[in-house]
């Protein structure tokens, strides 16, 4: 009866050392779940789920936070996507399954307000990978009051200084900072060419004028003469 008693205890220890014995497959099958139930509360419809990971983080994560959360990579009518979920914090649940037109409409914004005849937009969301449940429409991402900052940076041909203050700086929140740079070639219109992060950009070939719009605030700098380039910010009109 020891010898049996002896052999539980031993089969306690080792389920205790591996983690609950299986505990990461419920923790997995519980945020696959919540998956599918934050895409049918959002979109109304019955995801397929096709795998459901734990998310990364690196050593600035420790195991437990990064078992707490995972992505839930879904398909619908041919469609791949995720919904990132946190079993300890559902309201940072966020998806990307309109992320291509959320962003494509407001790149379209931009274009019109602007008034410029070519642009290409990046995006960069604060921690929050996606869109969350409130978020189904560009502006919303404003409004909803779950995201820290953006970082919207742009690169335009065919922009004149006049365009800059036909921004509505009121839809993206006082914690947006947005750079524009203007080119000189439409074929410079590209990823290649995003400042974004540079407040005052060194002069370079193919860069007509650069400005950082932030705080209220809209800066402007041009670069008219490389050679003899100034350091001096101006306000934009």
């Amino acid at each position: 009866m020891k010898a049996f008693l002896g052999v539980l205890l031993m089969t306690a220890a080792v389920c205790i050392g591996l983690a609950g014995c299986g505990s990461d497959e419920a923790k997995l099958e519980k945020l696959g779940r919540q998956g599918a139930e934050y895409v049918r509360e959002k979109y109304g419809f019955e995801p397929e789920v096709k795998k459901v990971t734990f998310r990364g983080g690196g050593d600035l994560v420790s195991p437990s936070q990064r078992k707490s959360a995972g992505y839930v990579t879904m398909e619908h009518d041919g469609r791949e996507f995720w919904v990132l979920v946190h079993s300890d914090e559902p309201d940072l649940d966020a998806d990307n399954y309109m992320r291509d037109e959320i962003e494509a409409d407001m790149t379209a914004y931009f274009k019109d307000a602007l008034g410029c005849e070519a642009i290409y937009c990046k995006y960069l969301y604060d921690f929050i990978n996606g869109q969350t449940k409130e978020v189904t429409k560009w502006q919303d991402m404003f409004t909803c009051g779950k995201y820290g900052s953006f970082e919207i940076s742009i690169v335009t041909y065919g922009l004149e200084p006049a365009g800059i203050s036909a921004l509505d700086t009121s839809l993206f929140g006082s914690n947006t900072k947005i750079y524009i740079s203007e080119r000189t070639s439409a074929s410079d219109v590209n990823d290649g060419n995003i400042l974004s992060l540079r407040i005052m950009p060194e002069p370079e070939a193919g860069l007509k004028a650069y400005y950082y719009i932030h705080d209220g605030r809209t800066e402007m700098r041009e670069y008219t003469d490389l050679s003899e380039n100034s350091d001096r910010w101006e306000e934009a009109p």
